[in-house]
């Protein structure tokens, strides 16, 4: 197994690129989400993390200020979502087996330098905050 230990942090492009990296896979982000918890290898820890954040982002409840609020605080109500979408994708890589990954990720990006990405948006995003 050729699998790195620690991420590559800091990669080498801006947190802006790696967001457009994520935009760019979310189809097949959704589809290997949803392989996992379809998979009897995944964990148990794993398909509760996907499906608990699934249930928060698609929820109506929102505990962020109203619609009505100025501009900064329209874009926090989403921050919440963003960071746990974030933090559930980094349990996920860490908790579920290399291999399992690697069999249901069908993106060109290979999958431990995706990991590499995310792993650089959460922190960014973390520290932002």
């Amino acid at each position: 197994m050729d699998r790195r230990v620690y991420p590559a942090y800091p990669l080498d492009m801006t947190t802006r690129e790696a967001l457009g990296h994520i935009a760019a896979a979310l189809p097949s982000l959704i589809k290997l989400l949803y392989r996992l918890i379809r998979d009897p290898q995944v964990p148990l820890a794993v398909k509760i993390w996907i499906g608990g954040t699934a249930l928060y982002v698609i929820s109506p409840l929102n505990f962020s200020p109203s619609r009505d609020s100025i501009l900064p605080f329209r874009v926090l109500r989403y921050l919440d979502d963003i960071v746990l979408i974030l933090l559930t994708l980094q349990k996920t890589f860490s908790k579920t087996p290399f291999e399992i990954l690697q069999k249901h990720w069908d993106y060109s990006m290979p999958i431990d330098q995706w990991n590499d990405v995310v792993f650089k948006v959460y922190s960014d995003l973390k520290n932002a905050v």
